[in-house]
Protein backbone atom coordinates (compact mmCIF):
# COMPACT_ATOMS: atom_id res chain seq x y z
CA UNK A 1 0.00 0.00 0.00
CA UNK A 2 1.33 3.45 -0.82
CA UNK A 3 1.35 6.49 1.43
CA UNK A 4 1.14 10.19 0.59
CA UNK A 5 4.32 12.16 0.98
CA UNK A 6 4.44 15.61 2.62
CA UNK A 7 4.94 18.59 0.33
CA UNK A 8 6.59 21.97 0.77
CA UNK A 9 10.00 23.61 0.56
CA UNK A 10 12.98 23.95 2.87
CA UNK A 11 12.66 26.78 5.39
CA UNK A 12 15.26 27.79 7.96
CA UNK A 13 16.30 30.29 10.57
CA UNK A 14 18.85 30.71 13.34
CA UNK A 15 18.06 29.44 16.87
CA UNK A 16 19.54 29.74 20.33
CA UNK A 17 19.27 26.28 21.91
CA UNK A 18 19.86 24.87 25.37
CA UNK A 19 19.07 21.57 27.06
CA UNK A 20 16.34 21.51 29.69
CA UNK A 21 18.84 20.04 32.16
CA UNK A 22 21.38 22.83 31.57
CA UNK A 23 19.39 25.93 30.48
CA UNK A 24 22.34 28.21 31.28
CA UNK A 25 24.47 26.58 28.55
CA UNK A 26 23.36 27.98 25.18
CA UNK A 27 24.43 27.04 21.68
CA UNK A 28 23.39 28.34 18.31
CA UNK A 29 22.12 26.38 15.34
CA UNK A 30 20.32 26.56 12.02
CA UNK A 31 17.11 24.54 11.92
CA UNK A 32 16.26 23.51 8.36
CA UNK A 33 12.81 22.02 7.85
CA UNK A 34 10.69 20.83 4.93
CA UNK A 35 7.46 22.76 5.54
CA UNK A 36 4.45 24.18 3.73
CA UNK A 37 4.64 27.61 5.41
CA UNK A 38 6.00 29.37 8.49
CA UNK A 39 3.21 28.02 10.72
CA UNK A 40 3.97 24.45 9.69
CA UNK A 41 7.71 25.16 10.17
CA UNK A 42 7.22 26.30 13.76
CA UNK A 43 4.93 23.33 14.51
CA UNK A 44 7.59 20.85 13.37
CA UNK A 45 10.38 22.70 15.18
CA UNK A 46 8.36 22.74 18.41
CA UNK A 47 7.86 18.98 18.15
CA UNK A 48 11.61 18.51 17.50
CA UNK A 49 12.53 20.59 20.54
CA UNK A 50 10.14 18.68 22.81
CA UNK A 51 11.36 15.35 21.47
CA UNK A 52 15.00 16.20 22.19
CA UNK A 53 14.29 18.02 25.49
CA UNK A 54 15.58 21.33 24.14
CA UNK A 55 14.65 24.95 24.80
CA UNK A 56 14.79 27.07 21.64
CA UNK A 57 14.36 30.69 20.62
CA UNK A 58 14.28 31.77 16.98
CA UNK A 59 16.53 34.74 16.23
CA UNK A 60 14.97 35.71 12.88
CA UNK A 61 11.82 34.90 10.95
CA UNK A 62 12.14 31.67 8.95
CA UNK A 63 12.65 32.02 5.20
CA UNK A 64 12.81 29.62 2.25
CA UNK A 65 16.42 28.57 1.79
CA UNK A 66 16.86 30.32 -1.57
CA UNK A 67 15.62 33.60 -0.07
CA UNK A 68 17.83 33.11 3.01
CA UNK A 69 20.97 32.53 0.96
CA UNK A 70 20.17 35.52 -1.23
CA UNK A 71 19.79 37.82 1.77
CA UNK A 72 22.53 36.49 4.04
CA UNK A 73 25.02 35.20 1.52
CA UNK A 74 25.78 31.73 0.24
CA UNK A 75 27.13 29.24 2.84
CA UNK A 76 28.26 25.85 1.61
CA UNK A 77 27.51 24.09 4.93
CA UNK A 78 23.89 25.25 4.78
CA UNK A 79 23.56 24.06 1.23
CA UNK A 80 25.04 20.65 2.14
CA UNK A 81 22.67 20.43 5.13
CA UNK A 82 19.74 21.12 2.82
CA UNK A 83 20.70 18.04 0.80
CA UNK A 84 20.02 15.92 3.90
CA UNK A 85 16.46 17.20 4.27
CA UNK A 86 13.90 14.87 2.70
CA UNK A 87 10.36 13.62 3.12
CA UNK A 88 11.66 10.87 5.40
CA UNK A 89 13.92 13.26 7.36
CA UNK A 90 12.15 16.62 7.14
CA UNK A 91 14.20 18.48 9.80
CA UNK A 92 17.95 18.96 10.13
CA UNK A 93 19.80 20.76 12.93
CA UNK A 94 23.13 22.33 12.00
CA UNK A 95 25.02 23.65 15.03
CA UNK A 96 27.45 26.57 14.89
CA UNK A 97 30.30 27.56 17.19
CA UNK A 98 30.88 30.93 18.85
CA UNK A 99 32.46 32.35 15.70
CA UNK A 100 29.46 31.39 13.60
CA UNK A 101 31.25 28.47 11.95
CA UNK A 102 28.98 25.48 11.45
CA UNK A 103 29.53 22.13 13.11
CA UNK A 104 27.53 18.94 12.93
CA UNK A 105 26.85 17.92 16.53
CA UNK A 106 25.90 19.39 19.87
CA UNK A 107 28.00 18.21 22.80
CA UNK A 108 26.94 14.78 23.91
CA UNK A 109 28.41 13.05 26.92
CA UNK A 110 27.66 9.44 26.04
CA UNK A 111 29.79 7.59 23.52
CA UNK A 112 28.02 4.75 21.70
CA UNK A 113 29.90 2.27 19.52
CA UNK A 114 28.50 -0.88 17.97
CA UNK A 115 29.41 -3.77 15.68
CA UNK A 116 27.41 -6.35 13.77
CA UNK A 117 28.55 -9.93 14.22
CA UNK A 118 27.64 -13.48 13.29
CA UNK A 119 26.70 -15.64 16.30
CA UNK A 120 28.13 -19.07 16.93
CA UNK A 121 25.97 -21.87 15.53
CA UNK A 122 28.14 -24.93 16.09
CA UNK A 123 28.39 -26.75 19.43
CA UNK A 124 32.20 -26.49 19.57
CA UNK A 125 33.21 -22.93 18.72
CA UNK A 126 36.77 -22.20 17.57
CA UNK A 127 37.02 -19.10 19.77
CA UNK A 128 35.60 -17.74 23.02
CA UNK A 129 33.80 -14.75 21.45
CA UNK A 130 32.95 -13.50 17.97
CA UNK A 131 35.97 -11.54 16.71
CA UNK A 132 34.01 -8.30 16.28
CA UNK A 133 32.72 -8.40 19.86
CA UNK A 134 36.11 -9.22 21.29
CA UNK A 135 37.80 -6.37 19.39
CA UNK A 136 35.21 -3.81 20.48
CA UNK A 137 34.79 -4.63 24.17
CA UNK A 138 37.02 -7.48 25.39
CA UNK A 139 40.28 -6.70 23.55
CA UNK A 140 42.28 -6.18 26.76
CA UNK A 141 40.75 -9.08 28.71
CA UNK A 142 44.03 -10.71 29.66
CA UNK A 143 44.07 -14.48 29.74
CA UNK A 144 40.65 -14.93 28.10
CA UNK A 145 40.68 -18.01 25.94
CA UNK A 146 43.92 -19.48 27.19
CA UNK A 147 42.03 -22.21 29.03
CA UNK A 148 40.26 -22.88 25.76
CA UNK A 149 43.57 -23.57 24.04
CA UNK A 150 45.86 -25.13 26.63
CA UNK A 151 45.74 -26.84 30.00
CA UNK A 152 44.59 -24.70 32.93
CA UNK A 153 47.88 -25.27 34.75
CA UNK A 154 49.88 -24.02 31.78
CA UNK A 155 47.65 -20.94 31.57
CA UNK A 156 48.39 -20.05 35.16
CA UNK A 157 52.12 -20.52 34.56
CA UNK A 158 51.90 -18.15 31.62
CA UNK A 159 50.06 -15.60 33.76
CA UNK A 160 52.78 -15.76 36.41
CA UNK A 161 55.39 -15.25 33.72
CA UNK A 162 53.58 -12.08 32.64
CA UNK A 163 53.52 -10.80 36.19
CA UNK A 164 57.30 -11.28 36.34
CA UNK A 165 57.67 -8.94 33.35
CA UNK A 166 55.68 -5.85 34.34
CA UNK A 167 57.15 -3.73 31.55
CA UNK A 168 55.41 -6.02 29.07
CA UNK A 169 52.26 -6.30 31.06
CA UNK A 170 49.44 -3.86 31.81
CA UNK A 171 49.97 -2.24 35.20
CA UNK A 172 46.23 -2.00 35.86
CA UNK A 173 44.36 -4.36 33.54
CA UNK A 174 40.58 -3.95 33.49
CA UNK A 175 38.23 -6.36 35.21
CA UNK A 176 35.32 -7.75 33.21
CA UNK A 177 31.98 -8.30 34.88
CA UNK A 178 28.47 -9.32 33.96
CA UNK A 179 25.22 -8.54 35.71
CA UNK A 180 23.22 -11.72 35.22
CA UNK A 181 19.43 -11.82 35.47
CA UNK A 182 19.08 -15.18 37.19
CA UNK A 183 15.29 -15.10 36.82
CA UNK A 184 15.73 -15.89 33.12
CA UNK A 185 17.23 -19.38 33.53
CA UNK A 186 16.54 -22.11 36.08
CA UNK A 187 20.21 -23.16 36.16
CA UNK A 188 21.31 -19.78 37.51
CA UNK A 189 22.98 -18.78 39.78
CA UNK A 190 24.52 -22.08 40.86
CA UNK A 191 25.85 -22.96 37.42
CA UNK A 192 27.87 -19.74 37.35
CA UNK A 193 29.72 -20.18 40.62
CA UNK A 194 32.68 -21.77 38.86
CA UNK A 195 32.93 -18.95 36.29
CA UNK A 196 34.17 -16.41 38.83
CA UNK A 197 33.23 -14.47 41.93
CA UNK A 198 29.45 -14.11 42.23
CA UNK A 199 27.20 -12.07 44.53
CA UNK A 200 23.49 -11.27 44.77
CA UNK A 201 22.76 -7.57 44.16
CA UNK A 202 19.61 -7.86 46.27
CA UNK A 203 20.37 -7.86 49.98
CA UNK A 204 18.45 -8.46 53.19
CA UNK A 205 15.02 -10.10 53.11
CA UNK A 206 14.54 -9.39 49.39
CA UNK A 207 17.83 -11.07 48.59
CA UNK A 208 16.88 -14.15 50.58
CA UNK A 209 13.36 -14.35 49.15
CA UNK A 210 14.56 -13.88 45.55
CA UNK A 211 17.81 -15.77 45.82
CA UNK A 212 17.23 -17.69 42.59
CA UNK A 213 15.54 -14.85 40.66
CA UNK A 214 17.78 -11.91 41.58
CA UNK A 215 20.40 -10.06 39.52
CA UNK A 216 23.93 -11.23 40.34
CA UNK A 217 27.25 -9.54 39.77
CA UNK A 218 29.74 -11.96 38.22
CA UNK A 219 33.44 -11.23 37.77
CA UNK A 220 34.76 -13.40 34.98
CA UNK A 221 37.77 -15.54 35.77
CA UNK A 222 39.41 -16.03 32.36
CA UNK A 223 41.17 -19.20 33.47
CA UNK A 224 38.02 -21.14 34.29
CA UNK A 225 36.40 -23.52 31.84
CA UNK A 226 32.90 -22.33 32.81
CA UNK A 227 33.81 -18.72 31.87
CA UNK A 228 34.55 -19.84 28.32
CA UNK A 229 31.47 -22.07 28.20
CA UNK A 230 29.19 -19.32 29.56
CA UNK A 231 30.44 -16.68 27.10
CA UNK A 232 30.00 -19.09 24.21
CA UNK A 233 26.45 -19.90 25.32
CA UNK A 234 25.68 -16.18 25.38
CA UNK A 235 26.84 -15.76 21.79
CA UNK A 236 25.62 -19.09 20.40
CA UNK A 237 22.31 -18.94 18.50
CA UNK A 238 20.60 -22.30 18.86
CA UNK A 239 17.29 -23.81 19.88
CA UNK A 240 18.76 -25.65 22.86
CA UNK A 241 18.22 -23.75 26.12
CA UNK A 242 21.01 -25.80 27.69
CA UNK A 243 23.72 -24.87 25.18
CA UNK A 244 22.46 -21.43 24.17
CA UNK A 245 21.38 -18.33 26.11
CA UNK A 246 20.73 -16.38 22.91
CA UNK A 247 16.95 -16.14 23.24
CA UNK A 248 16.86 -15.15 26.93
CA UNK A 249 19.82 -12.73 26.60
CA UNK A 250 20.29 -12.56 30.40
CA UNK A 251 23.31 -10.24 30.90
CA UNK A 252 24.84 -6.84 30.51
CA UNK A 253 28.63 -6.57 30.52
CA UNK A 254 30.78 -4.16 32.50
CA UNK A 255 34.39 -3.15 32.06
CA UNK A 256 36.06 -1.57 35.08
CA UNK A 257 39.45 -0.88 36.62
CA UNK A 258 37.89 -1.18 40.06
CA UNK A 259 37.64 -4.16 42.39
CA UNK A 260 34.66 -6.47 42.70
CA UNK A 261 33.64 -4.92 46.01
CA UNK A 262 33.73 -1.39 44.55
CA UNK A 263 31.61 -2.32 41.53
CA UNK A 264 29.22 -4.38 43.66
CA UNK A 265 28.68 -1.56 46.16
CA UNK A 266 28.00 0.88 43.32
CA UNK A 267 25.51 -1.31 41.43
CA UNK A 268 23.55 -2.19 44.55
CA UNK A 269 22.40 1.44 44.71
CA UNK A 270 20.69 1.10 41.33
CA UNK A 271 18.52 -1.97 41.84
CA UNK A 272 15.80 0.20 43.45
CA UNK A 273 15.09 3.88 42.82
CA UNK A 274 13.13 6.12 45.17
CA UNK A 275 10.53 8.46 43.70
CA UNK A 276 10.36 11.50 46.02
CA UNK A 277 7.09 12.66 44.44
CA UNK A 278 5.23 9.38 44.90
CA UNK A 279 7.24 8.50 48.03
CA UNK A 280 7.68 4.94 46.71
CA UNK A 281 10.52 2.64 45.76
CA UNK A 282 10.63 1.04 42.31
CA UNK A 283 12.69 -1.82 40.89
CA UNK A 284 15.09 -0.67 38.16
CA UNK A 285 15.97 -3.43 35.70
CA UNK A 286 19.10 -1.72 34.38
CA UNK A 287 20.60 -5.20 33.95
CA UNK A 288 18.16 -6.02 31.13
CA UNK A 289 20.05 -5.37 27.84
CA UNK A 290 16.96 -3.93 26.12
CA UNK A 291 16.21 -1.62 29.05
CA UNK A 292 19.79 -0.32 29.30
CA UNK A 293 20.08 0.10 25.53
CA UNK A 294 16.99 2.33 25.44
CA UNK A 295 17.59 4.13 28.74
CA UNK A 296 21.23 5.21 28.46
CA UNK A 297 20.89 7.23 25.21
CA UNK A 298 18.16 9.32 26.87
CA UNK A 299 20.83 10.62 29.29
CA UNK A 300 23.31 11.69 26.62
CA UNK A 301 22.79 15.42 27.36
CA UNK A 302 22.69 14.99 31.16
CA UNK A 303 26.26 14.81 32.49
CA UNK A 304 25.22 14.70 36.17
CA UNK A 305 22.99 11.66 35.60
CA UNK A 306 25.65 9.90 33.54
CA UNK A 307 28.25 10.66 36.20
CA UNK A 308 26.01 9.02 38.80
CA UNK A 309 25.34 5.89 36.74
CA UNK A 310 28.95 5.36 35.66
CA UNK A 311 30.21 6.12 39.15
CA UNK A 312 32.21 9.28 38.56
CA UNK A 313 33.18 10.32 42.08
CA UNK A 314 34.69 13.66 41.04
CA UNK A 315 35.38 15.46 37.81
CA UNK A 316 37.60 18.06 39.44
CA UNK A 317 41.32 17.81 38.74
CA UNK A 318 43.03 16.35 41.79
CA UNK A 319 46.38 17.67 43.02
CA UNK A 320 48.79 14.90 43.82
CA UNK A 321 52.19 14.97 45.50
CA UNK A 322 53.41 12.25 43.17
CA UNK A 323 54.88 12.65 39.70
CA UNK A 324 51.47 13.25 38.14
CA UNK A 325 50.32 16.60 39.55
CA UNK A 326 46.92 16.56 37.85
CA UNK A 327 44.83 13.47 37.28
CA UNK A 328 41.12 12.89 36.94
CA UNK A 329 39.63 10.10 38.98
CA UNK A 330 38.41 7.27 36.74
CA UNK A 331 34.74 6.27 36.87
CA UNK A 332 33.85 3.01 38.57
CA UNK A 333 32.38 1.74 35.29
CA UNK A 334 34.59 2.29 32.27
CA UNK A 335 32.06 0.87 29.81
CA UNK A 336 28.77 -0.99 29.56
CA UNK A 337 28.23 -3.64 26.90
CA UNK A 338 24.92 -5.07 25.67
CA UNK A 339 23.81 -7.40 22.90
CA UNK A 340 20.64 -6.61 20.94
CA UNK A 341 20.02 -9.32 18.36
CA UNK A 342 23.21 -9.49 16.23
CA UNK A 343 24.52 -6.09 17.29
CA UNK A 344 26.90 -5.58 20.20
CA UNK A 345 26.82 -2.08 21.68
CA UNK A 346 29.41 -0.42 23.91
CA UNK A 347 28.56 2.68 25.99
CA UNK A 348 31.28 4.83 27.56
CA UNK A 349 31.61 8.44 28.68
CA UNK A 350 32.84 11.37 26.65
CA UNK A 351 34.67 14.05 28.70
CA UNK A 352 32.25 15.62 31.17
CA UNK A 353 32.15 19.34 31.93
CA UNK A 354 34.63 20.27 34.63
CA UNK A 355 33.22 20.27 38.17
CA UNK A 356 30.33 17.97 37.20
CA UNK A 357 28.74 16.65 40.37
CA UNK A 358 26.94 13.27 40.17
CA UNK A 359 23.17 13.55 40.42
CA UNK A 360 21.35 12.03 43.37
CA UNK A 361 20.48 8.39 42.74
CA UNK A 362 16.68 8.54 42.62
CA UNK A 363 13.72 8.49 40.27
CA UNK A 364 13.79 12.23 39.63
CA UNK A 365 12.37 14.27 36.77
CA UNK A 366 15.21 13.48 34.35
CA UNK A 367 15.00 9.77 35.12
CA UNK A 368 11.20 9.72 34.78
CA UNK A 369 11.42 11.47 31.41
CA UNK A 370 14.09 9.00 30.30
CA UNK A 371 11.96 6.02 31.36
CA UNK A 372 8.89 7.44 29.63
CA UNK A 373 10.86 8.05 26.46
CA UNK A 374 12.36 4.54 26.63
CA UNK A 375 8.91 3.05 27.06
CA UNK A 376 7.62 5.08 24.12
CA UNK A 377 10.48 3.90 21.89
CA UNK A 378 9.66 0.31 22.81
CA UNK A 379 5.98 0.89 22.01
CA UNK A 380 6.87 2.39 18.64
CA UNK A 381 9.15 -0.52 17.82
CA UNK A 382 6.39 -3.02 18.63
CA UNK A 383 3.83 -1.12 16.55
CA UNK A 384 6.18 -0.86 13.58
CA UNK A 385 6.73 -4.61 13.62
CA UNK A 386 2.96 -5.12 13.73
CA UNK A 387 2.47 -2.77 10.78
CA UNK A 388 4.97 -4.74 8.69
CA UNK A 389 2.85 -7.85 9.21
CA UNK A 390 -0.29 -6.19 7.84
CA UNK A 391 0.80 -3.66 5.21
CA UNK A 392 3.09 -4.17 2.22
CA UNK A 393 5.78 -1.68 1.21
CA UNK A 394 5.07 0.61 4.16
CA UNK A 395 7.52 3.43 4.89
CA UNK A 396 8.53 3.03 8.53
CA UNK A 397 9.85 6.60 8.69
CA UNK A 398 6.37 7.85 7.82
CA UNK A 399 4.86 5.50 10.41
CA UNK A 400 7.27 6.90 12.99
CA UNK A 401 6.23 10.44 12.09
CA UNK A 402 2.52 9.55 12.38
CA UNK A 403 3.07 7.97 15.79
CA UNK A 404 4.93 11.05 17.03
CA UNK A 405 2.11 13.16 15.58
CA UNK A 406 -0.47 11.17 17.56
CA UNK A 407 1.61 11.41 20.73
CA UNK A 408 1.94 15.19 20.42
CA UNK A 409 -1.85 15.45 20.00
CA UNK A 410 -2.38 13.09 22.97
CA UNK A 411 -5.09 11.15 21.13
CA UNK A 412 -4.03 7.72 22.41
CA UNK A 413 -2.66 6.29 25.65
CA UNK A 414 -2.30 2.53 25.31
CA UNK A 415 -0.59 0.40 22.68
CA UNK A 416 -4.04 -0.90 21.68
CA UNK A 417 -5.31 2.63 21.06
CA UNK A 418 -2.23 3.53 19.04
CA UNK A 419 -2.79 0.43 16.90
CA UNK A 420 -6.41 1.46 16.16
CA UNK A 421 -5.14 4.92 15.24
CA UNK A 422 -2.30 3.62 13.08
CA UNK A 423 -4.45 1.26 11.01
CA UNK A 424 -7.05 3.97 10.50
CA UNK A 425 -4.40 6.56 9.60
CA UNK A 426 -2.77 4.29 6.98
CA UNK A 427 -6.12 3.62 5.29
CA UNK A 428 -7.15 7.29 5.43
CA UNK A 429 -3.85 8.51 3.94
CA UNK A 430 -4.00 5.95 1.15
CA UNK A 431 -7.47 7.17 0.22
CA UNK A 432 -6.66 10.87 0.39
CA UNK A 433 -8.70 11.44 3.56
CA UNK A 434 -7.92 13.71 6.51
CA UNK A 435 -7.82 11.32 9.44
CA UNK A 436 -8.09 13.94 12.17
CA UNK A 437 -11.09 15.61 10.51
CA UNK A 438 -12.83 12.25 10.38
CA UNK A 439 -11.95 11.64 14.04
CA UNK A 440 -13.38 15.02 15.09
CA UNK A 441 -16.58 14.45 13.09
CA UNK A 442 -17.10 11.02 14.64
CA UNK A 443 -16.54 12.35 18.15
CA UNK A 444 -19.02 15.20 17.62
CA UNK A 445 -21.55 12.63 16.49
CA UNK A 446 -21.00 9.90 19.11
CA UNK A 447 -19.08 11.35 22.11
CA UNK A 448 -17.42 7.92 22.38
CA UNK A 449 -14.56 7.22 24.78
CA UNK A 450 -11.06 7.31 23.30
CA UNK A 451 -10.77 3.55 22.77
CA UNK A 452 -14.24 3.19 21.23
CA UNK A 453 -13.72 6.28 19.09
CA UNK A 454 -10.43 5.10 17.59
CA UNK A 455 -11.66 1.53 17.09
CA UNK A 456 -14.94 2.67 15.48
CA UNK A 457 -13.15 4.98 13.03
CA UNK A 458 -10.72 2.19 12.14
CA UNK A 459 -13.59 -0.21 11.46
CA UNK A 460 -15.45 2.43 9.41
CA UNK A 461 -12.40 3.04 7.25
CA UNK A 462 -11.78 -0.69 6.77
CA UNK A 463 -15.43 -1.17 5.75
CA UNK A 464 -15.29 1.76 3.33
CA UNK A 465 -12.08 0.46 1.75
CA UNK A 466 -13.63 -3.01 1.32
CA UNK A 467 -16.68 -1.47 -0.35
CA UNK A 468 -14.50 0.53 -2.73
CA UNK A 469 -12.61 -2.61 -3.76
CA UNK A 470 -15.80 -4.51 -4.65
Amino acid sequence: MSTQQPTGQIWLTHYHLSHQATPHITQTAYLLCLAEDTENYFQQVEHYLNQHQLIGQAQLAPLPIQTWLSRHGFEAALWRAAQQVSNNSPLFCLYTDETGQTKQHLDTFLNRQSVRFSPFTEFIAPSVLPDEVRSLFFADFEGLGEYHQILNQAAHKREKAKEAEPEKHSQNPPHFYAVVDCAKAVSFPYRLESAGRLANLYTGNIGQALEEQAPYLLEFDPYQEETVAFLQRLFRKADSKVFSHWAINPVIFIKSRQSFDEVYHHLRKWTHLYDPNAEKWYFFRFYDPLVLNRYLPQLTHYPAQLAALFGVKSNTLQTQQAVQPQEKQAPIIEAFGVRVEQEFICFSLNPLPEHTQPAKIELGEVERNAFERSKWLNTKSTLKNMVLDYFDEIDLDIIDKWLENAKSRNIAQSQREYWFYLVGRVIAENNGLNYFSLLEQLWQKTQFSTTNLLETLMNNLIEKENEDER
